[in-house]
């Protein structure tokens, strides 16, 4: 690091005052004001959001996204020993081998479909603690007051840039995700500086690629980089136990005739599903087309140059390890679906990136123009994650989509049928749900995932057999997801949401019987279902 230029106290207060008045800054911006003003944004954001939900919602909380009442109906069955979200059939419907297993203690509680959002918010706020805790070491030679006031709007903004509220409220693992990958930074950069490894690295190394399989593309790189710091005991250690644990997975599946990874990886990533070398290609192409991908591309560019010019060759490999990270996600990994696929490498980039320029940050500082930097460089970076930003506005309307319509399909089927049923979204409908339901887009069913990917798509009597032979007489579906239905199957209806589509995949569900008799028992059903809906929801009855 440079050596710190002596500051006299005339020069200092006008910085402070850009921001807090004359003669007041140095008193107010202390270490511990820092660290917990990001939080206390935190708390102040989700707690808005949260009113909101419940006020659009009836008083009634939903997250933002179907899927994580996937894992919890996955949990509610794995507190009683069975992996799969019909009893006595096992399935692999999450995306994350981990996050059930967190889930599954807290079914046994009634408020346990707000533990999803609980464990986001401390993975929150663990986030932006870790984000100062480097950013207090890293800068140590700058003024104590302007360094935290720097750390404090920055962990403001990060916590904006990184879409934490977002993610808290699809009540999914990516706030985890997003920790251990941070985790797994400051490990590194603590290792880089003392040349001992934390055991926490080895933690995090191991847990990431445990709660999301995409965390393989930090890692891995890891792994190497470390082997080359001669961290052998670390790489030993926590590349056995991942090995281990991911295999011991894998051999589970396979032993009860699912694929070795989970149905709802397969479904969702060509190149997971074994596309090969043409598929890896393709999604690399596409990655790199899209508008996030196009950033990370800038990221990788920069962390390349990085690796090449940087004087101090640890923090060139650090910036090579984080090159090889970005180029793993751009090839294997996915974008968007409520920006949430790609944050984990994004936060860690952006992490990583403010200690790679800690010198040129610290320089800013020490003089009377640092605000104006700090400004600018805040402004550019609320600019790049602009798409980051929205979930904080949509957020309440998406969570009201997932109970206009998920949520009111498992009331139908809970409340008014009591019988199995047929879906093509799997969460709501299964959580809290003791009837079988079938789900025939085939994250909760191998064979279904295998007849929706090998036939041709007009090829649908399969739908109709896999219906029969569990006893199903209504199917709920998306007609976008599944234009053609069996022959004999009757249309009973459509299920609208009331605002506009920020989250489903259609604002319409189609409400079919399988035959006709099955019709006339279902429509008395419906006709007093739809008499319940909440808002501007509607049941649109087919003629």
């Amino acid at each position: 690091m440079s050596t710190p230029r002596p500051v006299a106290p005339e020069q200092d207060q006008p910085a402070a005052a850009f921001f807090l008045g004359k003669n007041i800054g140095q008193t107010l911006v202390t270490e511990e004001a820092a660290r917990w003003l990001p939080v206390g944004v935190l708390v102040l954001l989700c707690g808005l959001t949260l009113w909101r939900i419940l006020a659009l919602n009836d008083g009634h909380f939903s997250y933002s996204l179907d899927d994580p009442y996937i894992h919890l109906a996955l949990a509610e069955n794995l507190i009683h020993g069975h992996y799969g979200v019909n009893l006595h059939e096992v399935s692999a419907p999450s995306s994350s081998l981990l996050w059930p297993f967190l889930l599954a203690p807290f079914t046994l509680l009634p408020w346990s479909a707000y533990a999803p959002l609980l464990l986001n918010f401390f993975s929150a706020a663990a986030s932006l603690l870790l984000l100062h805790r480097v950013l207090d070491r890293s800068l140590s030679t700058v003024p104590p007051h302007r360094r935290h006031l720097f750390a404090g709007i920055i962990g403001v903004v990060f916590l904006l840039a990184t879409n934490q509220i977002g993610l808290m409220f699809t009540g999914m693992e990516h706030a985890l995700q997003v920790t251990l990958s941070l985790l797994l930074v400051a490990g590194l950069i603590e290792e880089r500086e003392s040349g001992s490894a934390p055991w926490w690295l080895a933690a995090a190394l191991m847990l990431g690629p445990l709660v999301r399989y995409e965390n393989l593309a930090l890692s891995g790189p890891a792994l190497l980089y470390l082997g080359q710091r001669g961290q052998w005991r670390t790489v030993l250690v926590s590349g056995s136990l991942l090995a281990v644990s991911l295999g011991a997975f894998s051999a589970f599946l396979h032993a009860h005739d699912l694929s070795l990874l989970p149905n709802s990886v397969l479904a969702k990533s060509n190149v997971a599903a074994g596309g090969g070398s043409a598929a890896l290609t393709q999604n690399l192409l596409t990655n790199l087309t899209s508008n996030r991908g196009f950033l990370l591309s800038l990221l990788l560019l920069v962390f390349l140059c990085a690796a090449a010019l940087m004087r101090d060759a640890r923090d060139g490999a650090l910036a090579l390890w984080m090159s090889l990270g970005l180029l793993g996600h751009l090839a294997a990994g996915r974008f968007g679906w409520y920006h949430r696929y790609e944050l984990y490498i994004w936060a860690a980039s952006l992490l990583l990136l403010l200690y790679l320029a800690r010198n040129t940050i610290a320089e800013a500082l020490r003089h009377q123009a640092s605000y104006k930097v700090v400004g600018c460089g805040v402004l550019f970076l609320l600019l790049a994650c602009r798409p980051y930003l929205e979930p904080l506005l949509s957020t309440p309307v998406a969570s009201n989509n997932i109970y206009e319509q998920q949520y009111q399909m498992h009331r139908f089927v809970t409340a008014y049928l009591g019988a199995p049923v047929a879906v093509n979204d799997l969460g709501w409908v299964s959580f809290q749900n003791d009837q079988y339901v079938l789900d025939l887009y085939g994250l909760a069913s191998m064979e279904a995932l295998r007849q929706r990917q090998e036939r041709d798509r007009q090829d649908v009597a399969w739908m109709d057999e896999m219906a029969r032979a569990r006893d199903v007489n209504l199917a709920m579906l998306y007609r976008s997801w599944f234009p053609m239905v069996p022959k004999g199957w009757v249309p009973l209806g459509t299920l609208y949401l009331g605002r506009r589509k920020i989250t489903p995949a259609s604002d319409a569900v189609m409400f079919y019987a399988i035959n006709a008799a099955a019709a006339e028992a279902l429509r008395p059903k419906l006709e007093a279902f739809s008499q319940t809906l909440p808002g501007k929801a509607r049941f649109t009855f087919a003629e």
